[in-house]
């Protein structure tokens, strides 16, 4: 069959009964989502850029506020740096045991 179609358009073209061809644009329904697409898609990308670079900024300025109390409380002058007795460790260590104890008894 393929031979045949073949044999076909071999013999149009040589009895000169193919039409010639014409260079043009075929406008179907896939305009619809080629030319307006094109668009749309743009504009979900640049909406979806301005998003994520609102959230990137208010997320590093939550990240930056938590370290800037860490560091308020554990850095050089802070709470944490100073000296503590050795009876208020051991104290916090046996608090400490204990809740593993009983978070291990429970679960």
């Amino acid at each position: 069959m393929l031979i045949f179609a073949v044999g076909a358009f071999a013999l149009l073209i040589i009895l000169k009964w193919y039409p010639a061809e014409i260079p043009s644009t075929n406008l179907d329904f896939d305009w619809f989502y080629r030319i307006p697409g094109r668009a749309l898609l743009g504009w979900v990308s640049a909406a979806t850029q301005a998003l994520w670079k609102g959230a990137m900024e208010i997320g590093l300025g939550r990240i930056n506020n938590a370290l800037g109390r860490i560091y308020a409380v554990h850095g050089p002058e802070g709470q944490m740096a100073r000296s503590w007795p050795i009876g208020f460790m051991a104290m916090w260590t046996a608090v400490v045991l204990g809740l593993v104890l009983v978070l291990a008894f429970v679960s």
